[in-house]
This record gives structure tokens, C-alpha cells and sequence, in this order.
């Protein structure tokens, strides 16, 4: 559901740019933010309460993050508001991680869908 979700996003997003032919308009572009926002949230949350076998776990999750973060960052080229938003939404789903619990099975979703929206970044990239 991530890669597919993800995937029809970046559709959309290229589709305006070229009808506009210059920059996507600004309701695009908040779909765009707001779809990243989620996205980071969940990162947020699931650095939190992923389960992790050891701090090297945790440590390495972080890492692949922190990577991931700066390739899309540096793809999206939002403006430097967007940025914080983007920042603020990681720091909220770590609190949101802190004080809400979630069956494993509702994690396992989420790491899978957040799977699917990391692998369509990739392959974008």
C-alpha cells in the first residue's frame, strides 16, 4: 500500500509540473507536504515503538533514516517552511510513539506500509 500510495503521489505531483510547466501549483504542493508529514510522522512513531533486538538496531534504523531523509530532502527541494514542518512531523510522532501504544500487529503494518513509501523513494532516486 506504501509503494502504491507513494507511487500515485509522485504521479500526480510530475503531472502538474508538466501541465504548469513551471512549479507545482499550491495545492499540489501541500498534498505533496502533507503526504510527507504523515510519512515522517510514522517514522517518528516507529523509531519509538518499533522492537529492536538491541541499541545496534536502533542505531542502525536511525542511521537509514537520517540517509534517507537527506536524499529526499535534497530531491524534493521544499521551501524552507515545508522543511520544519517536515522536521516537526519526525518530533511528533516520536511523542505520539512516547504515550501510544499499538498492538504488534498494527506495527507490523506500519512498518510495512512505511516499507512500501521507502522503496518507492529509492527507486525515484
Amino acid at each position: 500500500m506504501g509503494l502504491t500510495i507513494f507511487y500515485g503521489l509522485e504521479k500526480m505531483v510530475k503531472h502538474e509540473k508538466n501541465r504548469k510547466q513551471v512549479k507545482t501549483n499550491s495545492g499540489v504542493f501541500w498534498i505533496h507536504i502533507s503526504s510527507f508529514f504523515l510519512y515522517d510522522t510514522l517514522i517518528g512513531y516507529l523509531l519509538v515503538r518499533e522492537e529492536y533486538h538491541s541499541h545496534w538496531g536502533m542505531l542502525f534504523y536511525f542511521l537509514a533514516m537520517a540517509v534517507h531523509f537527506i536524499t529526499n530532502d535534497h530531491s524534493l527541494r521544499y521551501d524552507r517552511y515545508a522543511r520544519w514542518l517536515l522536521t516537526g512531523a519526525i518530533l511528533l510522532g516520536w511523542t505520539i510513539g512516547v504515550f501510544t501504544p499499538l498492538d504488534e500487529s498494527y506495527i507490523a503494518l506500519l512498518t510495512a506500509f512505511l516499507a512500501g513509501g521507502i522503496i518507492l523513494n529509492v527507486l525515484k532516486e
